[in-house]
């Protein structure tokens, strides 16, 4: 799998995120630290025991990573969860969003193993 094809996977968009940042090296570099990026765990787990500061801070810290990788449907996900903790209080909806972002994650972590296992 190349770069490119993971982008793909991944709803994103590989020439755009190397028009912004410095190149392709870089832009590899960065995919590979996702995975040791906690954000997405530490939002699930503060999205079930009903922490919505942390909950918040957690999902717009997981959009700027993800909208900086240009994960752009994980980015869009996470932005929706924003939205709805926003509000104040862990809904229905929220915890909805947050089994999709946990599996949009799951997705991310796997396809960049195999890319990287392939590179």
């Amino acid at each position: 799998m190349t770069i490119e094809e993971l982008y793909i996977k991944l709803g994103g968009d590989f020439t755009k995120v190397c028009g912004r940042l410095p190149g392709r090296r870089f832009v590899e570099r960065f995919v590979e630290r996702y995975l040791a990026d906690d954000s997405a765990e530490s939002l699930l787990a503060a999205l079930e025991s009903g922490d919505v500061r942390e909950s918040y801070r957690l999902a717009l810290a997981l959009k700027g990573v993800a909208g900086n990788l240009g994960f752009e449907d994980l980015e869009k996900t996470v932005a929706r969860l924003a939205e709805r903790l926003r509000a104040g209080e862990v809904t229905s909806e929220a915890l909805s969003l947050g089994q999709s972002v946990k599996s949009q994650h799951q997705a991310a972590v796997k396809a960049i193993r195999l890319y990287l296992a392939e590179k």
